[in-house]
């Protein structure tokens, strides 16, 4: 039996773009959300943006897993 890695990588950086506030996927396949200065500085805003853009990604990679999961079953 197989194990499996779960890995996650968080980074908030400033950026010069506009704010979006919904989570979308980005070229590198990770997923990403715009917020304003304010939401950052707050830390129940901050964590509601983070928890959201996570949700988005942890549905992707779980989906991504469980189709080559089942494509490995006979």
């Amino acid at each position: 039996m197989k194990n499996y890695k779960i890995k996650v990588h968080v980074e908030i950086v400033e950026c010069e773009e506009a704010e979006g506030r919904e989570p979308k996927k980005a070229s590198d396949g990770g997923f990403e959300m715009i917020i304003e200065e304010a939401t950052a500085a707050s830390i129940d805003e901050c964590e509601k943006a983070l928890l959201e853009t996570n949700y988005e990604a942890l549905r992707d990679a779980l989906g991504k897993h469980l189709t080559a999961v089942s494509k490995k079953k006979p």
